[in-house]
């Protein structure tokens, strides 16, 4: 299927107004559910540090500040494993949901009018719209944060945290750069998933594209399948002769 490549403000417009959607959505979850003290005070902890940061009359270095935000976002894991793990589901489930069961669309991407499709032309699979939301949402990166976090000590979590994500942040960016990239528009979340996006306004042409493919597909198919019958008729009439 030959893609029409959509304009990647188009994505980027999309992809803001589903984030944004989520964001409210996960605020709404957290506020209505209880938290544990170690996760409120966490919460204290961190508004008090970054207040005391912007007071500070002396500038604190780049590597004590990046100290203070591992140790913060270490903290804000450990003691918030159950508010994380919701906001990943959630995260993960509007995305993937979305483009699986609503024809590869979510309400961002109906509102700019683009659409999902598979890379054979087809409405994407779980496992595809899977793949894709777990990259493009930059959920993988979460995950990992939260394995490290229960598998590390906080000092060593401080020291290498900054290199790690450092990584997850290259890789998620590297997303829509590819997309860029690449003259069919695919990024490395649509490669992972087998998926492309299109501009729901060309897809009529596109369907018709699809329509004629598959036409000629089956007679180059019913070719094949009549010289495989004429080779069978021949073997059967020497064997007789």
């Amino acid at each position: 299927m030959e893609n029409v490549k959509v304009p990647m403000y188009k994505r980027i417009l999309a992809f803001i107004i589903d984030f944004l959607l989520v964001a409210i959505l996960s605020s709404l979850v957290m506020y209505a559910m209880p938290h544990g003290e170690k996760y409120n005070e966490t919460l204290e902890n961190s508004t008090n540090l970054r207040k005391m940061i912007s007071e500070s009359e002396e500038p604190l270095s780049n590597q004590d500040l990046i100290n203070i935000s591992n140790e913060l976002t270490y903290d804000s894991y450990k003691y918030g494993v159950l508010e994380n793990s919701i906001t990943i589901v959630i995260m993960i489930s509007y995305f993937t949901l979305f483009t699986y069961f609503y024809h590869g669309q979510t309400i961002g991407k109906l509102l700019v009018k683009t659409q999902v499709v598979s890379v054979d032309g087809k409405e994407p699979s779980f496992i595809g719209s899977l793949g894709r939301s777990f990259l493009i949402t930059r959920t993988f990166a979460d995950v990992i944060t939260l394995i490290l976090v229960l598998s590390m000590k906080k000092p060593t979590f401080v020291k290498s945290y900054y290199y790690i994500d450092l990584v997850l942040t290259v890789l998620w960016i590297s997303c829509p750069i590819v997309a860029i990239w690449r003259q069919d528009g695919r990024g490395l979340h649509d490669l992972v998933g087998k998926t492309m996006v299109l501009d729901k306004r060309k897809l009529p042409q596109e369907e018709e594209k699809i329509v004629e493919a598959k036409i000629e597909e089956k007679k180059v198919e019913k070719k094949v399948e009549k010289k495989e019958t004429t080779k069978k008729t021949n073997k059967k009439s020497n064997k007789k002769k």
